[in-house]
């Protein structure tokens, strides 16, 4: 071969896709928040944005692996801000504290005082996300009423099937204080979904209902879409 004709000489080397990580996006992102509940899962991404049924809009950043900020509108209701902490006891084990919450215009305008709503409580998930189970309990508030907080208990499972598909439920069993007879009041909202994830990509599925105690009437299920986009 000619010397003037060789112009690259280099040792080429099979390309490997990546198998998980931190802010990979080759492969789908992994499970680290479901519909309405955040698990203490690890981060995958630098950040995400994510739409419910184009009422709940929110984008959040991961500030490192274990600290993450968003903000977004909780519907038509308000501004909705998220403040979130994770750390991993183990491979398998991991913990962490959670607190959304919401300032409400409408509500601000009749009073003087700062209308803020939210949703507080620590949480444990055992096992990755390809399988997972996820705990937690915690407070939610609203400082516009004298019997302003109620008890949250939640509770989620998640089962990857394929590469893509991925099924969860939830469960929010919220213990609520009824003014007139000063007696607990348990509410409960379960989901039932399906998640499909291509790369940065993921689309939501799902059903949602809620029970209150006292009541025979069971409101339909209302569905619901969610998108979610990682980068």
């Amino acid at each position: 071969i000619p010397t003037s004709k060789l112009r690259f000489l280099g040792v080429f080397k099979e390309e490997k896709q990546p198998t998980g990580g931190l802010y990979s996006t080759t492969q789908p992102v992994g499970f680290t928040d479901l519909t309405y509940e955040p698990t203490a899962l690890p981060y995958t991404s630098k950040g995400e944005v994510k739409v419910i049924n184009l009422l709940y809009a929110t984008t959040e950043w991961s500030l490192n692996e274990h600290y993450q900020i968003g903000v977004g509108l909780g519907g038509p209701l308000g501004i909705l801000t998220t403040q979130r902490a994770r750390w991993s006891l183990s491979p398998l084990i991991h913990v962490g504290v959670s607190n959304k919450m919401l300032y409400v215009p409408l509500v601000q305008s009749f009073g003087e005082r700062l209308a803020l709503l939210g949703d507080v409580h620590a949480m444990l998930t055992i096992s990755t996300s390809h399988r997972f189970l996820s705990i937690g309990t915690g407070l939610l508030y609203d400082n516009t009423s004298l019997d302003g907080t109620a008890w949250a208990h939640r509770m989620a499972l998640g089962v990857q099937l394929s590469k893509r598909w991925t099924v969860y439920t939830e469960a929010l069993m919220v213990l609520t204080k009824e003014r007139r007879f000063r007696r607990n009041n348990l509410v409960l909202l379960p989901t039932l979904n399906a998640a499909l994830s291509i790369r940065r990509h993921r689309w939501n599925f799902g059903i949602a209902t809620v029970q209150e105690e006292g009541l025979n009437f069971l409101p339909p299920p209302i569905p619901y879409v969610g998108y979610s986009y990682y980068w």
